[in-house]
């Protein structure tokens, strides 16, 4: 009964606001002040493109700022609440166009200010339209803005600038900013950023507010101890008043906070924020706030509208949990009364601008009595949820069948095995999948964040097929083919593409795109992307190989290809994830480095990179676990090698960890030990790495080194006879995984060494046949004493393998074979498969 009442007298409220404020006649008011300020802009923008949204006035002009200013949002925000309000498909043109000018922000991780510029824009149009590419930013920014999250601290990072005055601020501001990670977490089913936002409206909640419930509009912590050092002002008249928007801040914040999370403690603290407000002595009888509730010219100081607006449209909301509904819709209904009859500009007046008399920052003497966007912005979302009841303005477009880019038209499946198809939908939808190779039909339900599963048998290696997947309007997959699929990843000389990199080529490339037209290849190539918590999505598509897919593609990975695919006469896919000069850090999970607790993770980790730990395994390889593969093909060492000890750990620990997120599979691992090159510093580390890289394989099942160090070069780290590492490779999946008879794959290793008075005869693994060095000095080749000095040697072939000799050492004890950072090798078996480096002594 009591809720009956509420309800009842809210309704009352908002008939007798709607009476005496005629809102069709405001929002009328309002498109003809938007299309002035839309002529005005479009002017400003011949000028300077650049400038793609308006903020305010200047000395009379209008003032337009780029997409990285943290107001660039709001005015598309204004053209959508018009398109909302109207349904005119003019506001909607408008809408996406200005939205579009500011997309790229969604990758600037150099602001906390995504909500507003992202959420404000992108996130309204989403509601408003159900958009796939809005949500697709909507979720890029939700990452972007999570990588400044610190977690000793407990926060998200406000600015970067003014670092000499505070470590790691946080401003009540940032609250607004919630709504994008929150919003992220429903339309993903991803717990990272709803734990982010939580841990960050407890931490403000904790330490932002007086016991009045007023708020600080800054907080310096300690990065790395997560202690407070101050609590200052920026924008309000002292360090201990009550800077009006901030107030306004932390009520919408913590409003919004409990509408995503039904926590009655993030209630009880908007209740409070709204009772200082609404009871403050210096509020005025129309309710909109001076700058600063603590400021002492009062009532000579200036009215911040922008404050007032974004008050009216979270206490509306408010109105909406609250059991004091009564008391926040007649507050809001004042305000908005208020700003209606006395803050408006004149029609025509004021470059477009709705309302004017806002303040930006007083004490820096910043916008001051002047319009500002975001006031706009706030005031039409006021008059919008006064209209609506609020209902529709908090509810995310119902989740549509999605699938992820890896699950799509072109790709190709695993052959004759389950393969795992997913994608998200409604909650609790109820999937149907129907592939066409059989006509068999499979069901999965959807659980209560919308994510479904479901494997699909695959036949013998074929196609063209379809495959259909609905939860009532369907998704058709064309082209799909069944084969083989492969991942390739690492960092650079994996990543070189056939095009090569700028003034490094590669060798044969011309003839390799040339060539390139293969139905039957497939190629996916993940875009670079770091996230501190594991994502569900990456950015790529399959492609047909063609000249434009292949150039751009790995030339290792897509050399192995052309050969499995000519070899096997059977549809390949390949998947490249790669990001040169990466750690193997960066490709491990979190889980996987609890193993090694030597891991290093950065003390500031506001700003992420591709060299910190887990970031690349959770945004470019997490994504992509499941999918059906036959194998891995991983090139990659050389940021590393200075570790090389706990490499020849981490390499298996990381393998067996990616095979478990694949399910258990025990997918085939073939790899590339590093090729020879002069580095410029810790050369010597580089055959030990080799060292580890040979060791690490003998600890991993179902794998295979291949070795390059015929093919290196003194002047580049990317050498350019990619076609040798994919045919090496290419042999070991032949012969190994594949079973095919007659190739040969494995190197010929060191197996034994006898001394002979001054000279050392080596046997050798995997050389049935003998060795052959084309009729060429055999090179690389030391040996050493005693004194654990190697000297330059002498060797031959022999029946038995390879004799060593060197002048400078009369009894030899130890042979090392191509031990260097650089040195060109030319000792095969007679199949053509080089010896691997080796050493038989384990001196430092």
């Amino acid at each position: 009964m009591k809720q009956v009442s509420i309800l009842v007298i809210c309704c009352l409220f908002v008939i007798t606001m709607q009476a005496q404020l005629n809102v069709p006649a405001v929002f009328s008011d309002a498109e003809k002040q938007t299309e002035l300020m839309l002529k005005n802009a479009a002017e400003r923008r011949k000028e300077k493109p650049d400038l793609v949204s308006p903020r305010t006035l200047e000395n009379g002009e209008l003032k337009m700022v780029a997409s990285r200013d943290w107001t660039s949002g709001f005015f598309p925000g204004v053209l959508w609440f018009l398109y909302e309000y109207t349904g005119k498909p003019e506001w909607k043109e408008k809408a996406q166009a200005y939205t579009s000018f500011i997309e790229k922000e969604k990758l600037n991780a150099g602001t906390h200010d995504m909500g507003f510029k992202i959420y404000c824009s992108f996130g309204t149009g989403y509601r408003l339209t159900n958009e796939p590419r809005y949500r697709d930013v909507i979720l890029e920014s939700a990452r972007t803005l999570a990588s400044r999250f610190n977690p000793t601290v407990g926060c998200i990072r406000s600015w970067d600038h003014s670092k000499d005055k505070w470590d790691f601020p946080v401003i009540i501001d940032n609250m607004m900013n919630l709504e994008l990670l929150f919003a992220a977490t429903q339309l993903t089913g991803d717990s990272a950023y709803y734990r982010i936002a939580v841990s960050h409206a407890n931490t403000t909640m904790k330490n932002h507010f007086r016991p009045d419930y007023s708020s600080y509009h800054v907080v310096a912590y300690d990065s790395l101890t997560g202690k407070v050092e101050k609590r200052q002002t920026h924008q309000g008249y002292s360090h201990e008043s009550a800077w009006s928007r901030g107030q306004a801040w932390a009520l919408y914040g913590y409003t919004l906070c409990y509408r995503f999370t039904r926590d009655k403690k993030y209630l009880q603290q908007a209740e409070h924020v709204a009772q200082y407000i609404l009871h403050h002595p210096r509020l005025p009888k129309d309710k909109v706030a001076y700058y600063d509730f603590d400021a002492p010219g009062i009532p000579d100081e200036p009215r911040d509208a922008s404050a007032a607006a974004c008050m009216a449209s979270a206490l509306y909301e408010l109105s909406q949990y609250s059991t004091k509904a009564a008391v926040y819709t007649a507050a809001a209904n004042t305000i908005v009364e208020s700003l209606t009859k006395s803050y408006r500009s004149p029609i025509g007046d004021n470059k477009g601008f709705i309302l004017l008399h806002s303040v930006g920052s007083k004490p820096g003497n910043s916008e001051v009595d002047v319009p500002l966007s975001y006031a706009d912005y706030y005031y039409l979302e006021a008059l919008l949820r006064s209209k609506h009841m609020h209902d529709k303005m908090f509810v995310l477009p119902k989740p549509s069948l999605k699938l992820p880019a890896v699950i799509a038209s072109n790709m190709v499946l695993q052959q004759q095995t389950q393969a795992p198809l997913w994608g998200s939908a409604a909650a609790n939808a109820m999937i149907t999948v129907v592939t066409s190779w059989d006509k068999k039909k499979y069901i999965a339900k959807a659980d209560p964040f919308g994510n479904w599963r479901v494997a699909v048998s695959t036949p013998r290696a074929g196609g063209p097929y379809s495959i259909s997947i609905s939860d009532t309007k369907p998704i058709t997959l064309n082209n799909v083919m069944i084969g083989e699929v492969w991942l390739c990843s690492g960092q650079s000389n994996m990543e070189m593409p056939v095009k090569g990199f700028r003034n490094q080529p590669v060798l044969g490339a011309e003839e390799t795109i040339l060539e390139s037209n293969n139905p039957d290849i497939r190629l996916f190539r993940v875009e670079r992307a770091t996230a501190l918590e594991p994502v569900n999505d990456v950015n790529a598509k399959w492609e047909t190989s063609s000249p434009k897919s292949a150039r751009e593609f790995s030339a290792v990975g897509y050399g192995f290809a052309q050969i499995l695919q000519k070899q096997l006469n059977i549809p390949v896919g390949i998947i490249q994830a790669t990001w040169g000069g990466t750690p193997i850090q960066g490709w491990m999970s979190e889980e996987n480095l609890k193993e090694f607790p030597e891991t290093k993770y950065p003390a500031h980790r506001t700003v992420i990179n591709k060299n910190h730990p887990k970031v690349l395994y959770n945004g470019m390889i997490h994504p992509l676990t499941g999918y059906a593969i036959k194998g891995v093909l991983w090139y990659q060492g050389e940021t590393n090698r200075s570790e090389y000890a706990l490499y020849e750990k981490m390499m298996p620990a990381m393998v067996k960890n990616w095979r478990n997120s694949w399910g258990g599979k025990d997918w085939a691992f073939y790899y590339v030990q590093l090729a020879p090159y002069k580095y410029p510093s810790a050369a010597g580390d580089a055959p030990f790495m080799r060292e580890a890289q040979e060791k690490a394989g003998l600890a991993i099942p179902q794998s295979g080194m291949a070795i390059s160090m015929d093919a290196g070069d003194s002047i580049t780290i990317h050498p350019a006879n990619k076609t040798v590492v994919s045919r090496r490779l290419a042999y070991l999946a032949l012969g190994k995984t594949y079973g095919v008879e007659g190739i040969s794959y494995e190197n010929p290793s060191f197996k034994a060494m006898k001394l002979a008075n001054d000279t050392a005869k080596i046997s050798f693994n995997n050389a049935l046949l003998g060795l052959t060095s084309y009729g060429q000095e055999i090179k690389g080749f030391e040996l050493a004493g005693e004194d654990q000095v190697f000297h330059p040697a002498h060797a031959w072939l022999t029946n038995e393998g390879v004799s060593v000799i060197s002048n400078h050492v009369q009894n030899p004890v130890a042979v090392r074979y191509a031990f260097k950072d650089y040195i060109i090798t030319n000792l095969y078996n007679t199949d053509g498969i080089p010896v691997a480096p080796f050493r038989t002594d384990n001196w430092p």
